[in-house]
Parts: structure tokens; sequence; C-alpha cells
């Protein structure tokens, strides 16, 4: 089974390839980042990020993630919102412009 909760994490690592910068983005502490790094490795059998230097590059296998993730990501919230995205071509009503 699938955790779909590992989705913006995974997406924020993938992005930022810093863990504290992912932490932040996400509103969870570097620790608890750095263990759902640890669970996204396993899951997925890669480690996603390697520390090159003094900081994290994707792995190739990071980098084949990264888009995927994101559409996974804006697919999901897109399906669990309350409310449809605007579509002005199908939105009827009233509009009231003032200047």
């Amino acid at each position: 089974m699938v955790d779909l909760a590992l989705l913006p994490p995974l997406v924020a690592l993938l992005e930022e390839q810093s863990v504290s910068l992912a932490a932040a983005r996400t509103g969870v502490t570097q620790p608890a980042m750095s263990r759902t790094l640890a669970r996204l490795r396993s899951a997925t059998g890669d480690e996603l990020l390697v520390k090159v230097g003094r900081g994290l590059r994707r792995t190739t296998r990071g980098d084949a993630l990264l888009e995927p993730a994101r559409l996974a990501l804006a697919q999901t919230t897109s399906l669990l919102s309350k409310t449809p995205p605007f579509s002005p071509s199908t939105a009827t009503g009233t509009v009231t412009l003032s200047m």
C-alpha cells in the first residue's frame, strides 16, 4: 500500500534538495523530515538524494520521480479539494467590475 502522505515531502525534498528547506516548506522539523526521507528511501529502494560536497543532489531515480510526483500531488490535491478549480470557460454567473 502506498502512503499518500509521503507525496508532499517527496516533492519538497526533490525540489529543494535539502532536508532543512523541505522541512520548513512542509511545516515539520528537520529530524521528522530526515525520518521521512528514510521512509521514502526504503519505499523506493533508492537513495533519492545523495550528499555532494556540502549539499544534496538528486539521484537518477530522484530526477525521474520529480515530475511524476509533482503531477500525482497536483491531481491528488485537486481530487480531494472541497471546491473544484475555477475555469473561466465553464463558469456561469454574473461578474461585476467596479472602477
